[in-house]
């Protein structure tokens, strides 16, 4: 009886250190073990590609880490987004979904995004979400209040930047200055403009034509347009770009503002320039 007793007290001594070992190498067998985020679910078109030290460190063979769920994430490691897919990420705290063409960096205190549209949602009482921009170049600071936060963020990559706040509060800072908006307002960066607030846009016009194969739209400043099945953004509230639709008589042209608004899709008749003129 003794004997066993011995025998059965040293195996539990032996499974506690082994216990402690595996803790020690792997981290915590539940959460995120220190990671930024983990993928929650990848539909179509969606690349998670490792920082280059992550790649050295766990000799990486693939240039890609696998889209499946449950793939972790750290800082450093960058999603692209391709036109028509999601990528829905979750991390200590809260969960991301990145949009169309978005193009992000996973950092330490969230994510740097360099263009697209993210969807961001806060557990009450969770840590705030750092968004870093390079263009505009800003700092975001998402927060909760005393419900979940709720957020989407649009960046058309070049000079226009817009917050919707759902739910919570934003802190932006920029080479034009700070500013705070909570719940119900529309955080806006343009340029080396000063943010502003804004009132949610309640609805989206465009104006979209085509001459010889190229498609000029007017629509209002980052506003994201799927012309053909590829995403665009206006610089200046203006584009024009070369159809690449597959009949030459006709293309289609899609708005989508911060708020989800649409501008119905419309097919646009193209037509040929005019000839130029003769010479007397």
């Amino acid at each position: 009886m003794k004997l066993r007793l011995g025998v059965g007290a040293a195996l539990f001594v032996i499974g506690l250190v082994l216990a402690g070992l595996a803790l020690a190498q792997h981290g915590k067998p539940w959460g995120f073990r220190g990671h930024g985020a983990v993928l929650a679910e990848a539909t179509h078109n969606v690349e998670l590609v490792p920082s280059s030290e992550r790649a050295e460190r766990d000799r990486l063979d693939d240039a890609l880490l696998p889209k499946t769920a449950g793939t972790f994430l750290d800082d450093g490691d960058s999603l692209r987004v391709g036109v028509h897919s999601e990528a829905r990420l979750v991390r200590p705290g809260g969960a991301l979904v990145l949009g169309d063409g978005t193009r992000a960096t996973i950092t330490g205190k969230g994510l740097r995004l360099d263009q697209g549209t993210i969807d961001v949602t806060i557990d009450k009482g969770g840590a705030p979400l750092v968004v870093e921009l390079p263009a505009p170049a800003s700092t975001l600071t998402l927060r909760a209040a005393d419900v979940d936060g709720a957020f989407r963020v649009l960046s058309d990559g070049k000079q226009e930047v817009r917050v919707l706040v759902r739910a919570g509060s934003v802190d932006a800072s920029s080479g034009g200055g700070a500013k705070s908006v909570t719940a119900g307002k529309v955080l806006a960066i343009g340029g080396a403009g000063a943010p502003r607030v804004d009132a949610p846009p309640s609805s989206l016009a465009i104006t979209a034509s085509c001459t010889d194969r190229r498609v000029s739209v007017v629509a209002p400043p980052a506003t994201q347009l799927f012309i053909d099945g590829a995403l665009y953004y206006p610089e200046g509230g203006q584009l024009t770009v070369a159809t690449v639709a597959e009949h030459p008589d006709r293309t289609h042209v899609l708005g989508r503002d911060v708020a989800g608004n649409i501008a119905p899709a419309a097919e646009i008749v193209c037509v040929a320039a005019p000839p130029p003129p003769t010479k007397p």
